[in-house]
């Protein structure tokens, strides 16, 4: 669920106690200086990449990223496969930019966007993220299904063996 407002992340943030807190739109610095000082969750923020991405999309998000690192405002970031409804699309987008970004910045980077337990060895191989984020790639008939889940962890880690 997504919060409404800052006091009803706070909220969730206090109720749940995460470690770590994805944050999904474009959110104002206040917002995040409220989070970083109320609670110590790291932040992840996550940035859209269009599925035909450019060289140019990661010179603009290693930019942006290298403010929220100045401003003490983010631990790592997430990398998504943009849709219209503001999620993630579940397609893969151009791992070059990612492998790209990964290289360039000092701080943890997680893939997401279209990984399956057959292309998540691959993606671990050619980007050597911090982690990998996986929702709609381990479903079946709509529903997570553990053994596509159990699959998709074996073949993150055997990729590193």
């Amino acid at each position: 669920m997504m919060p409404s407002s800052t006091e009803h992340a706070l909220g969730m943030i206090e109720t749940a106690m995460p470690d770590c807190v994805q944050v999904h739109s474009t959110v104002e610095a206040t917002i995040l200086h409220s989070i970083r000082s109320y609670s110590d969750v790291q932040l992840h923020q996550v940035f859209p990449l269009p599925e035909q991405a450019t060289m140019d999309h990661a010179v603009d998000i290693i930019n942006k990223v290298n403010l929220l690192i100045d401003a003490d405002l983010v631990d790592g970031i997430v990398l998504d496969t943009g849709s219209a409804n503001g999620g993630g699309s579940g397609k893969v987008h151009d791992w070059n930019i990612s492998r790209e970004i990964v290289g360039e910045l000092d701080l943890p980077v997680i893939v997401a966007g279209g990984l399956t337990p057959e292309n998540v060895a691959s993606c671990v191989e050619q980007i050597s993220p911090y982690g990998v984020d996986v929702s709609s790639g381990v479903e079946k008939d709509g529903h997570k299904d553990e053994s596509l889940v159990c699959e998709f962890i074996e073949n993150a880690r055997c990729s590193l063996c």
